[in-house]
């Protein structure tokens, strides 16, 4: 596919999809930031990347989610790229657990057993594929998965 000129780019259908870390306070900052381009094409924007805020200033691009939500966002990612984005979509925590269940869990190859402790909680998980499923577990604002053998 050609290059489009500058004066074409508004053309191409762009979305933000935005992860919400909100907590109970109803601060929230979006730990997961990524550009999807219809047609194919994803960029993943770190949450720490300093930015120009507009009315705020200099800080990490996740603090625009805080300070104006999904459109101040959008706003200062279109300013940092010079393309017009528009639209986004935001998942929160609660709504992972959903999202995930409903793809029926996500599989992946384990190559070696994993033994941690998360929050005072063993996790382990052995080698082999693996299906995590959405779960929640306490605190309110952490996520977990739940684990079956495939």
């Amino acid at each position: 596919m050609d290059e489009l000129a500058p004066e074409e780019r508004h053309l191409i259908y762009r979305v933000v999809l935005l992860g919400s870390d909100a907590s109970a306070d109803g601060v929230s900052r979006s730990d997961t930031i990524v550009v999807a381009k219809a047609g194919g094409g994803m960029l993943a924007v770190l949450r720490d990347t300093l930015v120009q805020i507009p009315g705020v200033g200099e800080d990490k691009i996740n603090a625009a989610f805080a300070a104006g939500g999904p459109d101040l966002t959008v706003e200062t990612l279109e300013n940092l790229g010079e393309l017009p984005i528009g639209n986004n979509v935001v998942a929160h925590f609660d709504g992972v657990e959903d999202i995930v269940n409903a793809m029926g869990g996500i599989t992946l190859e384990v190559e070696h057993s994993i033994e941690v402790g998360i929050e005072g909680q063993p996790i382990s998980i052995s080698a082999g594929r693996q299906t995590l499923g959405g779960r929640r577990r306490s605190p309110p604002s952490a996520t977990g998965a739940a684990l079956r053998r495939t």
